[in-house]
Parts: C-alpha cells; sequence; structure tokens
C-alpha cells in the first residue's frame, strides 16, 4: 500500500491517511511525512486533487504527488540575501511548506494576521526584533515570508545609503571640477584679449571688474574718439578747402595735396574745369 511504503512511521497514522484521501481536493498543496530511502523521515510537499477534475464532488479516487523540499530550500536560500534572515513558505492553513531553518519553524507567525497587516511589520521573536515582508504566491494561497533582523537590515539600508550619498558627492565633485576646467579654458582668451587691450590703451584693469564692461567700455571710447575726429575734419573742412583754392591759384598748390583732396572729394569739379584750356591741361597762375 502507497500509506505503507511512504508514510509509515511517521506522525500521520493510517486511519489519518485515510480520511485525507477521503475528502475533497483541488489543488491543493500540503506537508507530510515521507519515507526517505534509507528509511528515515522527513517533511515532503504533497499535491492533492481529487479525480476526476471535472466532478470533484463525485469523488472515485485522490491523486497525491509528493514533492522533494531540497528544491525549494535551495531556491529560496538564494532569496535570503542577509546572513541572519530566515525564507519561510506558510500555506493557507498555517503550515510550513518550506523554510530555510532546519526546525521548519513558523516563527510564531499567522497566516489569516498577515492579512490585516502592512506588507512589512516588525515583530519581536525571542527577544529580538525583527522584520517581517512577505509577498502572495499568483499561483498557490501560499505566503513567502522574509524575516530578517533589524538590525542587520538597518546596516545593509545604511550601507546603501551611504554608497547613494558617495555616489551623490562624486558626481558633485565631478561636476564642479568640469565646470572649473571649462572655466578657465573659455576664460582664457578674454583674459588675453582684456591684457591687450590695457597694454595699448594704457587703462588698467582692476581684478574682479567684469572684463566684457572692460572691452566694451574701451570700444566705446574708440568710437567715440573717432566720432571726435572726424567732426573736427567736418569743422575745418571749408578753411582747407579756402586755403586749397587759394595755393592752387598763387601756383603753390603740389600734387600730393591735390591727390589727397581729390581723393577726399574736397575739390569742386566745377573750380578744377576753370583751370583746363582747351586741350584739357592744367595752367599754373
Amino acid at each position: 500500500m502507497a500509506f505503507d511504503f511512504f508514510h509509515k512511521g511517521g506522525e500521520l497514522d493510517y486511519s489519518g491517511w485515510k480520511k485525507l484521501m477521503g475528502v475533497k481536493h483541488i489543488q491543493e498543496y500540503i506537508t507530510i511525512d515521507c519515507k526517505e530511502d534509507n528509511g528515515t523521515m522527513q517533511k515532503c510537499i504533497a499535491y492533492l486533487q481529487t479525480l476526476p477534475i471535472e466532478n470533484a464532488e463525485q469523488s472515485l479516487a485522490t491523486m497525491v504527488i509528493l514533492m522533494d523540499p531540497t528544491g525549494f530550500q535551495e531556491a529560496i536560500k538564494d532569496i535570503n540575501w542577509i546572513k541572519n534572515g530566515y525564507v519561510v513558505i506558510l500555506d493557507k492553513d498555517n503550515n510550513v511548506i518550506a523554510s530555510t531553518e532546519k526546525q521548519n519553524d513558523n516563527f510564531g507567525i499567522d497566516y489569516r494576521s498577515l492579512e490585516k497587516t502592512e506588507k512589512m511589520i516588525v515583530k519581536k521573536i525571542q527577544g529580538r526584533t525583527y522584520a517581517i515582508t512577505y509577498i502572495n504566491s499568483r499561483i498557490t494561497d501560499w505566503k513567502y515570508i522574509y524575516i530578517a533582523p533589524m538590525s542587520d537590515l538597518m546596516g545593509s539600508i545604511n550601507y546603501v545609503r551611504m554608497i547613494a550619498v558617495l555616489g551623490v558627492v562624486f558626481c558633485i565633485l565631478a561636476g564642479v571640477s568640469l565646470a572649473y576646467y571649462l572655466t578657465i579654458r573659455n576664460y582664457h582668451p578674454v583674459s588675453g584679449l582684456v591684457e591687450f587691450i590695457s597694454q595699448r590703451d594704457k587703462t588698467v584693469f582692476n581684478k574682479g571688474n567684469n572684463e566684457f564692461f572692460f572691452i566694451q567700455n574701451v570700444i566705446n571710447k574708440s568710437f567715440d574718439e573717432k566720432d571726435k575726429y572726424l567732426s573736427k575734419l567736418k569743422e575745418q573742412d571749408k578753411v582747407m578747402r579756402t586755403n586749397y583754392l587759394q595755393r592752387l591759384l598763387n601756383g603753390r598748390a603740389d600734387n600730393k595735396i591735390h591727390s589727397y583732396y581729390n581723393s577726399r572729394n574736397y575739390a569742386d569739379n566745377n573750380y578744377t574745369s576753370c583751370f583746363k584750356n582747351r586741350q584739357g591741361d592744367e595752367r599754373r597762375f
């Protein structure tokens, strides 16, 4: 019989096994004592399904699939990322399906009480404070519960926080260094231009002043001086033209002065035509 081969010698006796096989089961998981090859008993996971599946009310048989819990334990060990933490899988009847703890202890956690609490609770277990979080299985009615000491959890949180702070500080320092480098690189041509203007214009540039205002003031000053000189030249225009005509009438106007006034359009063409003969030659008087 299946009971004698797999379960005899465990906590469940034959009458309990017979009763278990007589009730309806729909995709149900339970933990049950199973016999190893060497004759020792260990907890294993049993999947129960009443047959036929289409009409579970008229139970003809119960399908039992026994699963080695070693695979579950190996899988949940990878979840345990804190040294002193525990991972426990509970079913709806508060049975421990699998656990990283050898004793398969549920640590006093009630399945139904978790439904009434937040996703993270703080609880004292054996005089030590633990943080308890869980997630629900999408397929079965299991809860995957993670239990970690608050001291170790906070240590991990503080470590992550420290890494984040160091990352932010590094980014700030890198940004400041890059900004300083770009500022010096872009300021160097401006500084050279200011120094050049100071030497040529004999103007002292005080450190701390605005270089662009300094350059703007020098350029404005140059344009103002240019406008001033042009204004004075225009004021002397009539006098210079009269003097030129007098020198021309007296025969003392040299070619250089003549070319200069012609280039500036100071000489009037009407005046010039008066001193040309019919062949177009200039006369001196």
